[in-house]
């Protein structure tokens, strides 16, 4: 596995957005500390699940991205002859509840009161024109 993630390293993440890159990365040493020494054949549905159910424990939504990544990689590992299969398909992901907390009016002045000027502009504009809930402030 340990040369499959390399060629992935090397091949595809750079293709990616800057910020894709970082998280990959970073996935990318967490799945290389667990299957790095195993062979990619050797990659079982249940291992992959295992793996998905161990990391979950401390954080369901960065097992869940890691566990996507491994399943890209088997795919274009399939696209490059090495494997016939991806042993990440059937593994059943943690389910995110996403948040159901509004801002209150008194925490987004008391927000505005510390932001930059730049910030306060885009808040405004967000408010006013309802911009998607998916633009996020580090984001810019």
């Amino acid at each position: 596995m340990s040369k499959l993630f390399n060629r992935y390293a090397a091949e595809v993440i750079p293709s990616k957005a800057p910020r894709t890159q970082k998280d990959n990365t970073k996935e990318l040493k967490k799945l290389r500390s667990v299957f790095g020494e195993m062979h990619p054949s050797e990659l079982s549905t249940m291992h992959c699940q295992q793996y998905l159910d161990v990391r979950g424990r401390s954080s369901k939504t960065q097992a869940n991205h890691e566990i996507a990544l491994l399943s890209h990689i088997f795919r274009k590992a399939m696209q490059w002859g090495i494997v016939d299969r991806n042993p990440v398909k059937g593994v059943e992901k943690h389910k995110i509840v996403a948040r159901d907390r509004y801002v209150e009016d008194w925490e987004l002045d008391e927000f505005l009161s510390v932001a930059t000027p730049f910030i306060r502009a885009w808040v405004e504009v967000k408010l006013m024109t309802g911009l998607a809930k998916a633009i996020c402030w580090p984001c810019l």
